[in-house]
Formats: structure tokens, sequence, C-alpha cells
């Protein structure tokens, strides 16, 4: 059986930004199917460090860029404003149908030089299950597998998590892919 090897992709346009929003796929799934964690992801999608590892969160990532494209930074979600933008954007995620991940979105923020074109193309990249949304800065050592990032991702559950999927850390380590 052959060791799943991590390594780095580049395409598409690069800026000068310091902060980063990568999606990454992994030959391993690595996403779950989880909506509910869409309600109540933390939708500050600038400088902070964060990992998006479920079908809710990476939705709910998407649905902040759209809507903070649409809003100012400190519209409030009414009613009327969450229907309106239900009705213009909600064929494009059909899973949201609670109102709590549009509230959500509305008042988040995805940094201005990290923005992306929510398309089919995105949306189907980031709906597969072998898809990780990464984000940071360049102004900090972070680690997103090492440090622990918003609360749920310590070294040693991410060493578990690996272990499962097969992947060779050591190895995946030692060539220097950040693990």
């Amino acid at each position: 059986m052959k060791i799943p090897f991590l390594h780095n992709i580049r395409r598409g346009l690069a800026t000068n930004s310091s902060s980063s929003h990568s999606l990454v796929f992994y030959n391993n799934e690595r996403s779950s199917d989880d909506l509910e964690s869409g309600k109540y992801i933390d939708t500050e999608f600038g400088w902070n460090n964060f990992v998006l590892d479920t079908l809710g969160e990476k939705l709910v990532y998407a649905l902040t860029a759209v809507v903070y494209r649409e809003t100012d930074w400190d519209t409030v979600a009414t009613p009327e404003l969450v229907a309106d933008l239900r009705a213009r954007f909600g064929h494009l995620f059909p899973e949201l149908d609670d109102d709590a991940y549009w509230i959500n979105a509305i008042g988040g923020h995805v940094d201005h030089q990290s923005t992306f074109s929510v398309d089919a193309v995105t949306l189907a990249a980031l709906r597969d299950k072998h898809s990780v949304v990464y984000g940071g800065n360049d102004n900090s050592d972070y680690d997103p597998v090492t440090d622990s990032g918003r609360g749920r991702y310590g070294r040693e559950k991410e060493d578990e998590k690996y272990a499962k999927l097969g992947v060779d850390l050591e190895r995946t380590r030692e060539e220097g892919w950040g693990l």
C-alpha cells in the first residue's frame, strides 16, 4: 500500500496580502457532512487563524464572502435582510436552510485581499470531502496543525487524525511539508 504524502500546489492569483486563505485538497476524505457547525462558527475570516473542515463551516465561509460583498461591515441582521439575501443567493446554498446560517454570515468578514468568486466550481470544491480551508497570516509562526487555532486543533488530535488516514507523518515532517 502506498502511504499518502502531502505537498503544496499553488495555482491562480497570488497577492501581497499578509492574510492567506487556502483551499487544500487531500488524497483522503478530510471533511465531514456536519452542517450544524456552520451556525456557530466565528465568521471573521481575515487575519485570524482558522481551519474549516466541515461542510457547514466551508459553506458559511463562502456565504460570508457573498454577504460581505453585498452589505456593509456593520450591517445588522434583520428578518428583511435575511429574506432578501436568501431570495437572491439561496439557490447557491440549498443546504443552509435555517436562518441561523445567514444571520451568522451577516456582519462576518472575509479579508478584502482574500475574497474569492463564489461560483459553481468553487462551491463544488468546498463541498468536496477531500477539501479543507486554512486561513491565517504571515505575521506569526502559527501552524494550523500544531497550534490550537480555534481550540479544536491540538498536535495530539491532529497526529491521531492523520494516523487514521494513513499519512506518513514522519516522512512528511522530514521533507518539510509542515505537519
